[in-house]
């Protein structure tokens, strides 16, 4: 185990617009309810400045993903809203190698573990990151001020490996971080035994 004393909010393993995803079978298996894992727009301006066209990309925590009108973003969506609409358009899906299979079904059955002691996670795949520098999968969990945000890395290794840039990116309060082979769990200031003792437990 790793433990150092932080200075900050951890802003490296920020959770980055990853989507919730809430309760899992004991198992681990992914979440019954498909959730939108994050969204990217673009846009550009028409000539005169009067119209302004472009998409946006919903990627769902299974992978796929699809690609509707700008106009999409100014209502709530989900991933039964983007599949069915007539103007969104399915796009090549990001394959998931078994290697982050087995990641995502600990960070499921973390996700579940908590769950049962009475602590709230949300989070789930973050597919926008380098895996060989960030977690591939994060949750995060709060009581009275204090979060947890919980990394899943595809091994150890690259745990290892992102742990200075973690330290480097906490500046400020008293708060820490441990790492146990390929799960990294960074606390924002000094947890509660409430909220520690299941994070330790399910996490670790």
């Amino acid at each position: 185990m790793h433990v150092r004393r932080l200075v900050a909010v951890l802003a490296g393993i920020a959770l980055a617009g990853a989507g919730v995803a809430v309760g899992t079978a004991a198992t681990g298996h992914p979440p019954p309810k498909l959730q939108i894992d994050s969204v990217g727009c673009t846009e550009s301006a028409a000539p005169g400045g009067h119209h302004v066209h472009g998409s946006c990309t919903y990627t769902l925590t299974d992978g796929r993903r699809f690609r509707c009108p700008l106009s999409f973003s100014n209502r709530h969506q989900t991933p039964a809203s983007v599949q069915n609409a007539k103007q969104c358009h399915a796009l090549k899906p990001i394959r998931i190698p078994p290697s982050w299979q087995r990641v995502f079904t600990h960070m499921y059955a973390v996700q579940t573990c908590l769950s049962r002691r009475g602590i709230r996670a949300s989070g789930g795949p973050y597919f926008a990151g380098n895996p060989r520098k960030t977690p591939i999968g994060e949750l995060v969990a709060s009581n009275r001020g204090t979060a947890a945000f919980i990394a899943f890395y595809i091994d150890a290794a690259t745990a290892r490996r992102a742990e200075p840039a973690v330290l480097e990116n906490v500046r400020r309060g008293g708060g820490a971080v441990e790492r146990r082979g390929s799960v990294t769990v960074a606390w924002t200031s000094r947890p509660s035994r409430r909220l520690r003792a299941p994070i330790d437990g399910c996490a670790f």
